[in-house]
């Protein structure tokens, strides 16, 4: 009788280990629902590069290259970006840094970023394969000028402050500077001769 606990803690550990058991399992239940399923075939334990696997994605993609490049250069011309010009000259009519030398896969990113709500904003013409604006030209013309006019007070609220800050920082080191050059030892004993 005496290798027993007493009955007391003997319940206590069970209440223990029945308490880390269920956190054990929330904690497993957790981790497994954040995880997809793994569909591994068996003996096929390799997975793609990072590159590799990132090229098929592009490929599968079939929003990607649903427009011919010379509508996307078209619309870009017409319509514009729906965000204002960053100091930067234009490569789409070729008078770009390199010469009008582009290349046509940073075109079609540029256009994807210039209209990633493209099949909800345009349709295409059966008629002539062009794309036109849903809500017609002129809306869609003023809609991007005003989202152009609110990218542009925004970007520029962001420089502003940014200024400030970077005159706060050089003001204080500028400060500081100032006054370790400005100290003068006047203790000194050879300041009175």
């Amino acid at each position: 009788h005496s290798s027993r606990s007493p009955p007391r803690r003997d319940a206590f550990s069970r209440r223990l280990r029945l308490l880390a058991n269920i956190i054990h399992h929330i904690m497993r239940a957790t981790t497994n629902e954040r995880k997809p399923p793994a569909k591994v075939a068996a003996g096929a334990a390799k997975k793609k590069p990072a590159a590799a696997a990132k090229r098929a994605k592009k490929r599968v993609d079939p929003k990607r290259y649903s427009v011919p490049f010379e509508e996307m250069c078209r619309l870009m011309k017409v319509y514009g970006s729906t965000k204002c010009l960053r100091k930067r000259v234009s490569s789409v009519n070729g008078s770009g840094a390199a010469g009008g030398c582009t290349k046509i896969e940073s075109v079609k990113r540029k256009f994807y970023r210039w209209f990633p709500d493209l099949e909800e904003r345009f349709v295409k013409d059966e008629v002539g394969g062009y794309y036109v604006p849903k809500y017609g030209h002129e809306f869609e013309i003023r809609y991007r000028q005003e989202m152009r006019r609110k990218d542009g007070e925004s970007l520029n609220r962001k420089r502003t402050s940014g200024r400030r800050r970077h005159q706060q920082q050089e003001g204080t080191s500028a400060n500081t500077m100032r006054a370790a050059s400005s100290v003068v030892p006047s203790t000194a004993p050879d300041a009175a001769v």
